[in-house]
């Protein structure tokens, strides 16, 4: 089981290929997490939020009109920060790709 980490002071990001998965990936993103801040960079795109991005495959494939796997996603990311946790799906075309801030250790070396 997961806690909540503690707000990161860096948030969590991601840089993403210019191509057809990122432009469905900006697109889910701004429809269902509107406080991701998202950069066209032209060559790349940048999202980053102070704590989570969630990305649904699922939604993905339906916008794409094919099956889209966590590499499939992975493919496109040029670089990332945070915590980066694949969630396969039972069927292709399913689960999640999350990305979460770090945990802030304070007071001591984190063990």
């Amino acid at each position: 089981m997961r806690t909540v980490p503690e707000p990161a002071q860096r948030g969590v990001g991601i840089s993403l290929i210019a191509g057809e998965e990122t432009t469905a990936i900006v697109a889910q993103l701004r429809r269902t997490q509107p406080t991701v801040n998202i950069v066209d960079r032209g060559v790349y795109t940048k999202a980053d939020a102070p704590d989570e991005i969630v990305l649904d495959l699922g939604e993905l494939s339906q916008e794409l009109g094919r099956p889209i796997d966590v590499e499939d996603v992975l493919i496109v990311v040029t670089s990332y920060f945070g915590e980066i946790i694949p969630q396969r799906g039972a069927t292709p075309g399913t689960g999640s790709l999350v990305l979460r801030a770090d945990a802030i250790v304070s007071g001591g070396t984190g063990a």
